[in-house]
């Protein structure tokens, strides 16, 4: 499925004269990506998918789990509860479930959102809270224990769509791979996965993953997890990543090499 629009969303309640695109389609499925900052476009998105019952609006953070999500939204447009559950826990057992998309399987479920992929499951901390909301092909789901611990303080929550994750499958430099995309590459926008010893210096900021819900953050915490002061560099290894995280430390270089079968993260511009 793919949905093209030319032109900015419009909102029928303020431009009365736009034609109602609402009656043209018998059904939508929208994901939409943050990183497309157009105004009114969520209010405009939730209407359309509201217009028919099989309509979904889906929040889709991260673009590498599109494909997944697709497979998602063809099982809610067909109504197969089951299946839809059958592939949520397949994405559980194969490590590809976290806060996203569980949010998204919640809208799609018409199921309270119990936060049991959240790092810290109260609302005022968790930024997919209240989005992707939507009418479900069914209730239920398997109870599963991948909360994370509680990090409470000197912890900067990572905000949803900052960074676009990307493995890499070749040694190659930090440029290349970037243009490889079709992204521009700037320095000290990209973030690689820590995977051997190097020395860190104060000036780069470090980033930690958890990896059952994919909620990131920095600051001091970040920092003094892996074993770093919280003012000054530090030496690092692989070793000093917490279990149960992903750690990142972000490149000013232009030729940093990447590591085959780690993980790497772009800041959005």
């Amino acid at each position: 499925m793919r949905f093209q629009c030319e032109g900015w969303p419009f909102d029928s309640a303020r431009d009365p004269q736009t034609p109602n695109v609402l009656s043209r389609f018998s059904l939508f499925v929208q994901v939409q990506c943050p990183c497309l900052d157009i105004p009114r476009a969520k209010h405009f998105y939730e209407a359309l998918a509201a217009a028919h019952p099989k309509g979904a609006y889906v929040l889709l953070t991260q673009f590498n789990a599109i494909i997944d999500m697709l497979l998602a939204l063809v099982f809610y447009a067909r109504g197969d509860a089951p299946a839809l559950e059958g592939h949520e826990r397949n994405l559980i057992a194969k490590g590809r479930y976290n806060r996203g998309i569980e949010v998204a399987f919640n809208g799609l479920l018409q199921r309270k959102d119990e936060g049991r992929a959240a790092l810290v499951p109260e609302p005022a901390h968790d930024p997919y809270a209240h989005a992707g909301a939507g009418a479900g092909a069914g209730g239920g789901g398997t109870k599963r224990a991948i909360q994370g611990p509680r990090i409470m303080d000197k912890r900067v929550p990572v905000p949803a769509g900052r960074f676009q994750r990307l493995d890499v499958d070749a040694d190659t430099s930090i440029r290349e791979f970037v243009t490889a995309t079709g992204a521009v590459f700037e320095a000290g926008r990209g973030f690689y996965e820590l995977s051997k010893a190097e020395d860190v210096s104060d000036k780069k900021e470090v980033v930690l993953e958890h990896v059952a819900s994919g909620e990131m953050f920095s600051g001091t915490d970040a920092k003094e997890l892996l074993g770093l002061p919280s003012v000054g560099g530090g030496h690092v290894t692989k070793k000093s990543t917490p279990a149960g995280y992903r750690a990142y430390i972000q490149s000013t270089s232009y030729t940093r090499k990447l590591i085959r079968n780690t993980t790497f993260l772009y800041e959005m511009a």
